[in-house]
């Protein structure tokens, strides 16, 4: 009997959206929060780089496909370039619910629904304010990954006043 790696052909349809793989999810979520208030700025972009740089699912996909992760880091920023303002949040946000509802259907939901929601909020305290455009965002991230409200919270308190100083 042969293995099932012989019948891998997702490659005859690369040029067909197949969706996003949880680590592509978790990503797409850090990055959106990034551009949440419509603005790029250096200070989240920096932060998702650095976060992107050690945690352990981008740590380990960037490890196990290196080229992919590469093009996911640029193809999702890229997606954002030339928008700014409420155009830019909006885009943020409908790509931040696509990625929740990935990670909702991963086999590890739990953990990397209150591991994204941690990131996008350390990177949208990046820049020392929250504006009402990334409140919004922060809110609808943790509905869509079904975080109970209490634990959000918590998250928020614990980050905001690491982040304060």
């Amino acid at each position: 009997m042969s293995d099932d790696s012989e019948y891998d052909l997702s490659e005859y349809l690369q040029d067909f959206d197949r969706g996003l793989t949880a680590p592509e999810a978790f990503y797409a979520i850090m990055a959106a929060a990034v551009f949440a208030d419509g603005i790029r700025d250096d200070r989240e972009t920096e932060e998702l780089r650095a976060l992107s740089h050690r945690t352990v699912t981008l740590t380990d996909f960037a490890r196990k496909e290196p080229t992919k992760f590469s093009e996911l880091e640029k193809s999702t920023l890229a997606r954002f370039e030339g928008q700014q303002g409420p155009d830019l949040a909006r885009k943020a946000l409908e790509l931040a619910k696509d990625a929740c509802a990935t990670i909702r259907q991963s086999k590890e939901a739990g953990s990397l629904a209150y591991s994204a929601y941690a990131h996008a909020v350390d990177i949208v305290l990046a820049d020392s304010r929250v504006k009402d455009l990334e409140m919004k965002f922060l809110n609808v991230v943790a509905k869509e990954l079904q975080i109970p409200r209490r634990d959000a919270a918590e998250i928020l308190t614990v980050l905001g006043k690491k982040n304060k100083h």
